[in-house]
């Protein structure tokens, strides 16, 4: 009797435990969330050099994960700051208050990035920059709060506008100093950097990429942009390609720059041992695909091609890393990108096709000579650019004049220029807003200007030396969004969707509440049952 009831209870042991592990298979919760931005990442690229890649960077998304690839943002214009924060707040600019990559300040009389923070200061950085301006939470941000300041949250990139606007207001933030090379921060997010931060500074690592040679990883006839260089290959030494007044921000137009952020990366992981419990944690990065500055005006060429190749080589290196360390169940990867500037003259191989640059500061004169006409001859316009155009409102004041009316007559002037598809007066966005409930411009109305246009497409903003600031059309343009490891089950959601919706989608899965201006919905994403 004793030997019967000591098998039932063992028997019933093992069920339990059993049943016990098929739902530990399955963790409710992934252990570390890593999300990826990838900077001027073109889709018809990525297609174009797809049977190049290895089996284990974008092709494991593609095959093992979720596919989304028509998400959309409800605003035509902006530049890629813009998407960034959208995507991490799960808002549009009216509520999150980023309208581009700078901004101009009326006090100070001049443009300041939206990250500029004068009260902050830089550390390993002359620079002063915090998410002050992003006026409501991330994803980050509510993790941490959800967690009581339990998970472990860092954002790293060569761009410190993206790496912040990732993050949102907590956590540690990290970014390249632009004439030192050195990992920098500042006081926002910490009070100095830490130890094993300023250790790699200490030992110059960049120096390590600078000192390498850049030549195809494959032989020239394997690139399908052979033709671009005459059949041939290239060789660079990065440092001597590199050299000049901008030596660091000509390194981030290079494969290299994403490797030094994703030996950053996997170096954060183990310092602050990212994924050990079972509170999630959080890692985001940053990386780039824009040309090569030395062949930017090529567009379509073996170095752009190479760089597509070695970036596939950095996911699968990540990916690798991150299944050894914690297993793919324990680990969520998203990865998205920004809407690109692929309507830019320098990336059109035909000249047929359209595309046309629209220099900012010759309509801005332009303007100006139009409100004198009108007004007298002052200086009437501050500042014009990326969508907006600021007015002089205290010289306006000053001269008992109306804004409105002023706001409406450069209106009237701005629809005749060639390249602009709409502008409206900030009394008209206001309005539409609260008509409508969105806005089809990346308006903020504490930093927006007087006026905003949206441009055409296939046109794209230059300034006074002809240089791209970013800034372009996006009309109809969407963006991939991978998700993979977890619970996140093979499939491919071809329907559009909002940007907005990917962090609600992730808040829901975190079990945490949404950023407070998410308006989204959760994504129709089929998960992996326990």
């Amino acid at each position: 009797m004793k030997y019967k009831i000591f098998v039932y209870i063992t028997s019933l042991l093992f069920f339990c435990n059993s049943i016990d592990a098929q739902t530990q298979s399955l963790p409710e919760r992934p252990r570390i969330v890593v999300g990826i931005t990838i900077d001027g990442l073109r889709s018809d690229y990525l297609s174009l050099f797809w049977n190049s890649l290895s089996k284990g960077g974008f092709k494991r998304l593609a095959e093992q994960g979720a596919v989304l690839p028509n998400v959309g943002y409800s605003y035509k214009s902006a530049d890629a700051s813009v998407d960034v924060a959208s995507f991490a707040t799960g808002t549009e600019p009216y509520i999150h208050g980023i309208i581009g990559e700078s901004k101009f300040d009326r006090k100070l009389n001049r443009q300041v990035k939206s990250v500029f923070d004068a009260s902050v200061i830089g550390l390993s950085d002359t620079r002063t920059l915090s998410a002050k301006s992003l006026q409501c939470t991330t994803l980050a941000d509510e993790l941490q709060e959800a967690s009581i300041n339990g998970s472990k949250i860092v954002s790293v990139g060569i761009d410190p506008t993206e790496a912040i606007l990732q993050l949102g207001h907590v956590g540690e933030c990290f970014w390249m100093n632009n004439i030192t090379g050195n990992w920098a921060s500042s006081n926002y997010y910490m009070n100095s950097l830490p130890e094993w931060v300023q250790n790699l500074n200490n030992k110059k690592t960049i120096d390590t990429y600078l000192s390498k040679t850049w030549e195809t990883m494959y032989p020239a006839g394997y690139y399908v942009s052979a033709s671009t260089n005459g059949g041939s290959g290239f060789n660079y030494g990065v440092r001597a390609a590199c050299n000049g007044l901008h030596l660091y921000d000509n390194f981030a137009t290079t494969p290299f720059a994403n490797d030094y952020v994703c030996d950053f990366a996997l170096e954060a992981i183990e310092q602050l041992k990212m994924g050990k419990d079972m509170i999630p944690d959080l890692l985001l990065l940053q990386f780039s695909a824009h040309p090569f500055f030395l062949k930017a005006e090529f567009g379509l060429s073996m170095e752009l091609e190479d760089a597509y190749l070695r970036l596939d080589k950095n996911l699968q290196w990540l990916f690798e890393n991150l299944d050894n360390k914690f297993g793919k169940d324990n680990v969520l990867i998203y990865l998205t990108t920004t809407r690109t500037d692929d309507a830019m003259k320098t990336t059109r191989m035909n000249a047929n096709v359209p595309g046309k640059s629209f220099n900012v500061d010759r309509y801005l004169a332009l303007l100006n000579s139009y409100l004198m006409a009108n007004y007298g001859q002052f200086k009437w316009v501050l500042s014009c650019g990326g969508g907006n155009i600021y007015l002089n409102r205290e010289l306006i004041e000053e001269k008992g004049l109306n804004l409105k009316n002023v706001q409406n007559k450069a209106v009237e002037f701005f629809y005749l220029i060639p390249g602009v598809v709409n502008v409206a007066s900030s009394f008209d966005l206001e309005q539409a807003y609260f008509s409508a409930g969105s806005l089809r411009y990346a308006y903020y109305r504490e930093s927006s200007g007087d006026l905003l246009y949206t441009l055409s497409p296939g046109w794209y903003e230059v300034d006074i030396n002809d240089r791209p600031n970013g800034y372009k059309s996006h009309s109809g343009q969407t963006v991939p969004l991978y998700l993979y490891g977890w619970r996140i089950a093979p499939q491919v959601i071809s329907d559009q969707v909002d940007a907005t919706d990917a962090v609600f989608t992730l808040s829901r899965w975190l079990r945490i509440p949404a950023p407070n201006g998410s308006k989204g919905v959760v994504l129709p994403v089929k998960l992996n049952d326990n």
